[in-house]
């Protein structure tokens, strides 16, 4: 069984002060990044994905390969791993051990993550970043179909990010994995929403949000105007055009500062 998507439909949860409000939300199979300020509703958006919380209203369907999976049942292919996770500190292959139920599946797991030489370890004795891996470890060993991380890369040195992005891409390539971060992921995910104040203000392709724009203004015959560099190669062939300004601006950055000034 494949899980194709999460959809959520006029899903609503509030809290005092706050209201996360979803219309129509689809995340798809493959790597789905959600950005937003603190407070926006990232996590609860997760947590009502997996369960640990219900909405006030609204439905989340699960859609798989073959067919939808009735809410209740939901858990049994969803997996959690939150910002902050404590674990007793026990060896890293006492603690894979623990919730392995398959041999070979564990196996495949470790090598997946790379911790083969850090199985002796105790837990508390890892660096953030392999403590990371140990929790996503726990939540496949699950055999989870999707996969829900919330800031996987808070509190992580710069030279440890890298090679966890990796694993979370390699991951997405067989699962519908859904990312919370702050930081540049390094990589172009499936799916991009952005929330602001509990309510999606972007969610698709990320191509028109993270990929630079171009205006410029150019000279043509006598005519001063702006084009764009499709209109640009359509005209090029023209001895009479000059570039005379080329303005690019980062979709991206846009947005992000226009989230944080609270002006979306």
């Amino acid at each position: 069984m494949i899980v194709k998507s999460v959809v959520l439909e006029n899903v609503v949860k509030r809290y005092p002060g706050f209201e996360l409000n979803i219309n129509r939300l689809e995340l798809v199979r493959g790597l789905n990044l959600i950005i937003g300020p603190n407070g926006s509703g990232k996590s609860t958006l997760l947590k009502l994905i997996a369960g640990f919380i219900k909405p006030n209203k609204g439905a989340i369907r699960i859609i798989t390969s073959k067919g939808e999976i009735p809410t209740g049942q939901a858990y049994k292919i969803i997996s959690y791993v939150a910002e902050d996770v404590s674990f007793p500190n026990m060896k890293v292959h006492e603690i894979l051990s623990a919730f392995a139920t398959d041999e070979e599946h564990l196996k495949d797991v470790i090598e997946l993550l790379e911790l083969g030489s850090f199985l002796n370890r105790r837990y508390l004795e890892l660096s953030a970043g392999y403590r990371k891996r140990v929790q996503i470890a726990i939540a496949l060993l699950k055999k989870a179909q999707v996969l829900l991380l919330d800031e996987p890369f808070s509190n992580l040195d710069i030279i440890m990010i890298a090679p966890l992005r990796n694993i979370i891409k390699k991951l997405s390539k067989e699962r519908l994995v859904v990312v919370t971060s702050h930081i540049d992921l390094g990589v172009i995910p499936d799916n991009l929403v952005i929330l602001n104040q509990g309510v999606v203000v972007y969610s698709g392709e990320p191509s028109a949000i993270i990929h630079p724009r171009y205006t410029l203004t150019a000279r043509i015959g006598n005519d001063i105007r702006k084009v764009t560099l499709e209109e640009l190669n359509d005209l090029i062939k023209d001895k009479n055009i000059t570039i005379e300004r080329i303005e690019a601006r980062d979709l991206f950055v846009v947005l992000r500062n226009l989230l944080r000034s609270k002006k979306v």
